[in-house]
């Protein structure tokens, strides 16, 4: 879908970070069938599931973050779950 697409009204809408990668990408795959699923990620995927969106962003970046943040509040209104599709640090968890 492009930026410019809604994500499905009656359908809750979850976050995930890191989108397209490894992990992510299958947890996108996971939630799409029962959530509007928002994906962020430095890069699109080639291919995204029905009723996903992408919105490209780079986290060390202010100026990206914040048009990412506005595009989502724009899509999700004021309800968003989140998801962080990470494999840093070896799998212990961030503190």
């Amino acid at each position: 879908m492009g930026d410019e697409a809604k994500l499905e009204a009656e359908k809750p809408v979850v976050l995930v970070t890191g989108s397209s990668g490894l992990i992510g990408s299958k947890i996108v795959e996971a939630l799409a069938s029962d959530y509007a699923v928002l994906g962020m990620d430095r890069k699109k995927p080639v291919h995204t599931p029905p009723g996903t969106e992408l919105l490209e962003c780079d986290l060390t970046d202010r100026a990206s973050v914040q048009q990412s943040v506005s595009a989502m509040r724009g899509r999700a209104g004021g309800k968003l779950a989140s998801v962080e599709a990470s494999c840093s640090g070896g799998g212990v968890p961030h503190r």
